[in-house]
């Protein structure tokens, strides 16, 4: 199983009377609720081993975004015109607005899937 929760750097020398921030990441695939155990270790010198200084449980609730779309469809037709260069057929396009309805910011990729065959109307 991908760890969910991750701390960056994940490995750092502190010096001595100094302070460090941690960023915690969760990014999860799939929603619901999940928790994961994080543990600190200390090294000191030459130790690989090191001493366990801090072991914390780590939770989220993950939402799966809910984006909305102004339309389900969009349809097109393309009439070929023999007089026409490929450079002079007219752009087809048509609006689409995705409005996210989630509590929380959404980043996604929109795939096209171009059509390689098309049928005679």
């Amino acid at each position: 199983m991908t760890p969910v929760f991750s701390v960056h750097p994940d490995t750092t020398l502190l010096e001595g009377k100094t302070a460090y921030r941690f960023t915690f990441t969760a990014l999860s695939q799939k929603p619901g609720a999940i928790s994961e155990t994080l543990t600190c270790l200390e090294m000191v010198g030459n130790d690989r081993k090191g001493s366990q200084v801090l072991k914390t449980e780590i939770k989220g609730e993950f939402v799966a975004p809910l984006l909305q779309m102004s339309k389900t469809t969009l349809d097109f037709k393309f009439v070929w015109d023999n007089s026409l260069g490929y450079a002079d057929f007219p752009l087809l396009t048509k609006p689409l607005t995705v409005t996210n309805v989630s509590p929380l910011n959404v980043k996604f990729h929109l795939k096209v899937i171009f059509v390689e065959n098309v049928d005679d109307f």
